[in-house]
């Protein structure tokens, strides 16, 4: 009788024990869902094929020097936080590219505004949407994007859609956040700057 409750004890300690690793087993997988999309692929967007994470004011500038077809706004030649290109012939559906640096010359924004309509996204000279320049981006990223419905005087509603991780944010939206808006892609590395923020 006297062996017995050693054993009922141990029993007992062992029980505890393994409901206490499946308990944190539970929390652990409740803050992470098995089903949670891998938003590491958006570390990997490009800009005509340059990883977006690893430019700077210098790479940028010979990108597309290299590439061809834009002109860079006089304003901007001697800038060292800004940058911005007018395609005459590569992304002629683009009013401009601005690129927006940090102290240290590093890419902290890249913003594509899109004119009102073009061939790249059909046959027709339709308006481009939001849809249509998130449907490119979604199959680039493979990740559902966060949607937000939006409306303003009375214009009818459109919908924004927004891609973040730890490192980067990608918003696609239109000017003023209004339907008449023209869309624009912006693509903000963290930590993202007050002094970045785009309508």
């Amino acid at each position: 009788m006297q062996r017995q409750q050693p054993l009922n004890t141990l029993i007992l300690f062992l029980y505890l024990m393994g409901m206490l690793l499946s308990f944190n087993s539970f929390s652990a997988d409740a803050t992470k869902p098995a089903d949670a999309p891998n938003t590491d692929a958006l570390n990997q967007a490009t800009f005509l094929g340059a990883k977006i994470l690893d430019q700077d004011l210098n790479s940028i500038r010979k990108l597309l020097w290299n590439h061809g077809g834009f002109i860079q706004a006089k304003s901007t030649v001697r800038q060292k936080n800004i940058d911005k290109f007018f395609p005459w012939s590569n992304l002629r559906e683009n009013y401009y590219i601005e690129c927006r640096y940090t102290p240290e010359g590093k890419l902290s924004s890249l913003y594509q505004l899109y004119r009102p309509s073009s061939l790249l996204f059909n046959n027709q000279r339709d308006g481009v949407t939001t849809d249509q320049v998130a449907r490119v981006l979604q199959a680039q990223f493979k990740i559902p994007p966060k949607v937000k419905t939006k409306s303003w005087g009375g214009t009818g509603t459109y919908r924004a859609y927004y891609w973040e991780n730890d490192k980067i944010k990608i918003t696609v939206d239109r000017q003023g956040s209004e339907r008449l808006g023209n869309v624009f892609v912006l693509y903000q590395i963290k930590p993202i700057q007050t002094f970045l923020a785009y309508q």
